[in-house]
């Protein structure tokens, strides 16, 4: 079962790896006009925001300063309700709580709001591990659960994934059940590409010798004008390079 343990011990590795991940700064690169930019003119538009923010962090410290406290009251309030709280002293058995809820209700497939701390205790594997499938609701969520990732971001847990990426994804997923179509960027995921390898590299080629464009430039233009994932382009393009050291 995979439990996600802490990664701040190496931190200083993992950092030099994703700073000399290209793919990876591209999709941290959008957030210079993402979430900063869209921030700032929230704020702007609520003069009070700082001190809201302020209020909201006070609030917060002294409930989990308290969290003893605060929990038994929820507790309360939830049998008052006919509610039933299950309390877990580790990861190990809150994954029991939920497997022992999803028994008793005859569930094969449980549908999941986006949770750091499901996260945190690997209840997705756990689920699967018990022959119960988890679909995650949350877009970001369901596409890392795609991609077997886990989070890079508390709010924005596909942060890291560029739209290439997801597309190729979607395209590669289980089939569901259902008839709808999933349009990503313009392109439709639905509908199965129809290139073939050699007309990939043979799009790349005329790029190169053509229009003069570096093998770089070459993958990142076929890869954006038909939809396809940049890295399985790249993949492609390794042919050429055969084909130069072969000439």
């Amino acid at each position: 079962m995979s439990v996600h343990e802490p990664t701040s011990h190496n931190f200083p590795e993992n950092a030099r790896k994703a700073l000399g991940n290209k793919t990876l700064q591209r999709g941290l690169a959008s957030a210079k006009v993402g979430f900063r930019v869209r921030r700032s003119e929230a704020a702007a538009r609520l003069p009070e925001f700082e001190t809201l923010r302020d209020e909201s962090r006070d609030i917060k410290n002294h409930t989990l300063a308290h969290i003893d406290l605060y929990l038994e009251a929820f507790e309360k309030r939830v049998i008052e309700r006919g509610g039933h709280v299950h309390w877990a002293a580790d990861a190990a058995e809150a994954r029991e709580a939920v497997l022992t809820i999803c028994r008793a209700a005859g569930a094969k497939t449980v549908t999941k709001g986006k949770s750091m701390i499901s996260e945190e205790m690997g209840l997705n594997a756990f689920l699967e591990e018990n022959d119960i499938e988890p679909v995650e609701t949350d877009l970001g969520e369901y596409i890392i659960q795609l991609r077997h990732e886990t989070p890079s971001h508390i709010i924005a847990p596909a942060f890291h994934v560029l739209k290439e990426q997801v597309i190729d994804t979607f395209r590669k997923r289980p089939s569901i059940k259902g008839e709808f179509t999933v349009v990503i960027a313009g392109v439709n995921v639905n509908e199965k590409p129809s290139f073939t390898a050699e007309q990939i590299v043979q799009e790349l080629k005329k790029r190169i010798d053509t229009q003069g464009l570096s093998r770089k430039d070459a993958v990142r233009v076929v890869a954006q004008e038909y939809g396809l994932a940049k890295n399985m382009v790249y993949q492609y393009s390794l042919a050429l390079e055969k084909e130069d050291e072969n000439s």
